[in-house]
């Protein structure tokens, strides 16, 4: 699969923790076979809505440290964190279970770097209301050790303008997820990349620019598809990479 990801033209990828967690007990031949690729491995992602605790919103703190483990030691260059969102008390977030949220994440951000990783949170459409608010809570308490992985995708469902967020949060950034930018479907449109672009070029960003294409996920010929193809294509072209 890391060969076809090289043939599309891409500088790395992105994947489930449970893709790799098999080469956490012995990670050195693992490494070796995916630095041998040339490709850089962005991030390895822990998206376990089934395993989200009530009290912190995000998986056990120790299910946590085991794939931060595991992942440093394949190189990964950044831990993406998808949690729920807190939720709201009488139309403003409900600042308990935020405050409850952010303690826990800052503690995984903190053992995280500790083991040479960076924290970045993913997020989705009902932690990404009121324009964001909920990951600006976690970017302004995390003292830098937070990162934001910025799905488009789910900003624009929660009636977020992405080149606004980009411009006001971009020291932040460390990623971010073109997730189906040519979907066309009757309730959404392509991604407009030319206002993020200006916004990327206006503050010299250097970051991930990750392509997701949830729609072509379960076909065998993934990731040689033609949906992906295209959305590498139009990457180019608009993005110039």
């Amino acid at each position: 699969m890391l060969e076809t990801i090289k043939s599309l033209d891409f500088q790395g990828y992105e994947t489930s923790f449970r893709n790799v967690q098999e080469a956490f007990s012995n990670p050195k031949p693992a490494r070796t076979r995916l630095e041998a690729t040339g490709l850089a491995c962005a991030g390895v992602h822990v998206a376990a809505p089934d395993q989200y605790e009530a009290e912190t919103s995000i998986p056990p703190l120790d299910f946590l440290r085991t794939i931060a483990d595991g992942s440093s030691e394949l190189g990964v260059e950044y831990f993406v964190l998808s949690g729920r969102g807190v939720g709201e008390v009488n139309g403003q977030l409900d600042r308990d279970a935020l405050k409850r949220k952010v303690a826990a994440v800052l503690e995984i951000a903190q053992y995280c770097h500790d083991v040479g990783i960076t924290l970045a949170y993913h997020n989705h459409v009902d932690d990404f209301l009121n324009g964001g608010a909920e990951v600006d809570e976690l970017l302004d308490t995390g003292n830098g050790l937070i990162k934001a992985w910025l799905c488009v995708h789910n900003a624009e469902f929660a009636d977020v303008k992405v080149a606004d967020y980009f411009s006001k949060r971009h020291e932040h950034i460390a990623g971010i997820h073109l997730t189906n930018i040519l979907q066309t479907k009757p309730d959404h449109h392509p991604f407009d990349g030319q206002s993020l672009l200006t916004e990327i070029e206006k503050a010299a960003w250097k970051g991930w620019l990750i392509i997701e294409e949830e729609r072509t996920r379960e076909r065998r010929e993934w990731p040689e598809t033609s949906a992906v193809t295209k959305s590498r294509q139009h990457v180019r072209k608009i993005f110039g990479i």
